[in-house]
């Protein structure tokens, strides 16, 4: 299969080109990767996967394998995040049952409910502080979006919880 290097991208190809790019240069660049997965010689194929000029696309068990070698970095996942928000989904890491066990009992219903209440008042002060002058600024967005996903993150481990009680 040869691969072509004058392939114009759609929009939606450009963003999936740029999820695999940002894990490609978390990992060092093509060169980092292709070590990563052991492989030197994928180094050039590699590099392909996240030219916006070129056809071809990572497959998913090299994506799998490299967002393995990225787990745990800031923005993390990166080329799967962008394969979720194009079929409408955003993610959140899900808690393991343990991280559940010792953040709160599993059935302590009262605990989970109190995070949820507290993290949703946290974001709802933040965000009436911030319209106070009637506009949000980049600063006051980005603290809205940590509250927000503080907040969803407490609701999950709240159905980790839920979920653990049906097994």
């Amino acid at each position: 299969m040869s691969t072509r290097h004058d392939a114009v991208p759609t929009p939606r190809e450009r963003r999936l080109k740029k999820g695999t790019r940002d894990l490609v240069d978390l990992l060092g660049g093509s060169t980092g990767a292709a070590k990563t997965v052991r492989q030197p010689g994928r180094q050039p194929r590699i590099s392909n996967y996240t030219l916006n000029n070129c056809d071809a696309f990572a497959p998913i068990d090299l994506i799998v394998e490299l967002e393995e070698a990225a787990a745990g970095a800031p923005g993390a996942p990166f080329a799967v995040r962008a394969m979720a928000y194009e079929l409408g989904f955003e993610l959140f890491k899900l808690p393991s049952l343990d991280a559940v066990r010792d953040g709160c009992a599993v059935e302590d219903w009262s605990a989970h409910l109190a995070s949820i209440a507290q993290e949703a008042g946290d974001l709802i002060g933040r965000l009436g502080a911030a319209l106070a002058d009637k506009t949000l600024n980049a600063a006051e967005r980005r603290d809205l979006i940590r509250d927000a996903r503080e907040l969803v993150t407490v609701a999950v481990t709240f159905l980790t919880a839920l979920e653990a009680g049906e097994a």
